[in-house]
C-alpha cells in the first residue's frame, strides 16, 4: 500500500489528502484560520461558533477543482449553511447580495 502524505504541494497550492492524516490537518488548518478570524464568517460578518465553522475558499473547489488551495492564507471561515448556499460562485460575486440576504442564509432562516 501506498503511503500519502497528509498535503502536497502543486505549484504554489496545499492540497490536504484524504487520508486521516490530510483530514486532520485540514482540521488544523480550519481551527487556526477560526482563531486568525476571530470566529468572524466571511459571508455574512457574523460570530460562527467553532463547532459551527467550515472552510470556505475564495477561490472556489467548486469552480473547475484545479484552483483548490488547503493552505491556511488562502481558506476563510464561514457557517456551513452560508457556505452551502453560495455553492460554487467566487466570494466576490457572492458579496454582491444583499447583506440581510447573506445572513438568512447562513442563519438558515
Amino acid at each position: 500500500m501506498k503511503h500519502r502524505p497528509p498535503v502536497r504541494k502543486v505549484g504554489d497550492r496545499e492540497i490536504c489528502s484524504s487520508s486521516p492524516a490530510g483530514r486532520a490537518e485540514y482540521q488544523r488548518r480550519r481551527e487556526l484560520r477560526w482563531d486568525m478570524d476571530r470566529g468572524i464568517c466571511c459571508l455574512c460578518g457574523q460570530f460562527v461558533p467553532l463547532n459551527q465553522a467550515t472552510v470556505e475558499h475564495p477561490n472556489g473547489r467548486g469552480m473547475g477543482g484545479g484552483k483548490r488551495d488547503d493552505s491556511v492564507e488562502a481558506i476563510r471561515v464561514s457557517h456551513w449553511l452560508g457556505n452551502n448556499a453560495k455553492g460554487s460562485i467566487s466570494l466576490e460575486r457572492y458579496l454582491q447580495l444583499p447583506l440581510d440576504v447573506r445572513v438568512k442564509n447562513c442563519k438558515g432562516y
